[in-house]
């Protein structure tokens, strides 16, 4: 893994040997899993401070602004999902069952570690549900049976996605998005209906991004708008509609849509930043904080352009 700067150069380079390496960050932490092996790196600032081997096979992984990492783990006829400090000291392990408890989907932690929520499919033979947790790590959290601040249940959902802002919980799923509270209790704050199927989505610090696609059952009208942008209150900041839309991602204050090889770059709130008809087929494009720059991956290289409002123009890389 490495971390290249704005005109290509190596800034640190860390190698390891991993089957599936997933790799996510958050601010100064990157916490690389080997999902379906055992092997865990924990990097700050480019280097390596703590390495894990866990007794079963990985499956989901997360890490938050202050280093903690929660990883969960499938043990044959169970599941765990285990919490490392930065130093990689133990702080809770849970376990559960798969015809008691369902399957887990998705883990998530607060920026200062004092909450986690996971995401279960459980599925009887006739029905679907998924089961959102909140769970208090704080020491007020010991007082609580497996530290659990409550339960959410969507009947004939598939939850798919968590994300922390704040003391309040993000989740997407296969018919909706909304918000949980994560505080002394959990309850549904706000939670819409979708209409079409997210064909990507993309979650910011303070924002998420949708690209839509075809219609959910008893959806007639094709979608207006197949590119929107949310606050995490549900509010529209920003929607537009982009005919064969194919790309959408988003980097600090930058969002990234594109059909084909025309990409867009906008701010959240849609004011345009650069317009970029790459002439390459990319799969991913990085804006850079500085606003001046992207670079392109396509193919194992990566290309660097110099953008502005309405123009780019490539640059050696």
């Amino acid at each position: 893994v490495q971390a290249l700067n704005e005109n290509g150069e190596v800034l640190w380079d860390i190698p390891f040997t991993m089957s599936s390496p997933y790799i996510l960050r958050a601010r100064d932490y990157m916490a690389v899993a080997d999902r379906l092996g055992t092997g865990v790196l924990l990097i700050q600032n480019g280097a390596v401070i703590t390495e894990l081997t866990m007794e079963n096979q990985i499956l989901l992984h997360c890490v938050n602004e202050a280093g903690n990492t929660a990883i969960v783990i499938d043990d044959g006829d169970s599941h765990s999902v285990n919490l490392y400090s930065p130093s990689g000291e133990l702080l809770m392990q849970r376990h559960t069952y798969a015809d008691t408890d369902g399957i887990p989907v998705a883990v998530a932690l607060n920026e200062d570690g004092s909450r986690m929520a996971t995401a279960y499919i459980y599925y009887t033979g006739s029905t679907l549900q998924s089961i959102v947790t909140i769970f208090d790590l704080t020491e007020n959290g010991s007082t609580l049976v497996d530290r659990i601040v409550g339960s959410i249940s969507f009947e004939n959902s598939v939850v798919s996605d968590l994300k922390f802002s704040g003391d309040e919980c993000f989740f997407a799923a296969s018919d909706r998005v909304g918000t949980l509270s994560a505080g002394s209790a959990c309850e549904v704050l706000w939670q819409q209906q979708l209409s079409y199927q997210m064909e990507s989505l993309v979650l910011q610090d303070s924002y998420f991004a949708v690209r839509y696609g075809e219609g959910l059952a008893g959806t007639v009208a094709p979608v207006t708008n197949n590119i929107v942008i949310y606050d995490y209150s549900g509010e529209v900041l920003y929607e537009t509609s982009v005919e064969d839309a194919t790309y959408l991602d988003a980097w600090g204050d930058t969002v990234i849509y594109g059909s084909g090889r025309l990409f867009y770059g906008i701010s959240e709130k849609g004011s345009p930043k650069w317009q970029m008809d790459s002439g390459e087929d990319y799969i991913r494009l990085v804006a850079f904080s500085s606003g001046d720059t992207v670079a392109a991956l396509r193919n194992g290289q990566i290309d660097y352009y110099d953008v502005a409002v309405n123009s780019v123009e490539v640059t050696d890389g």
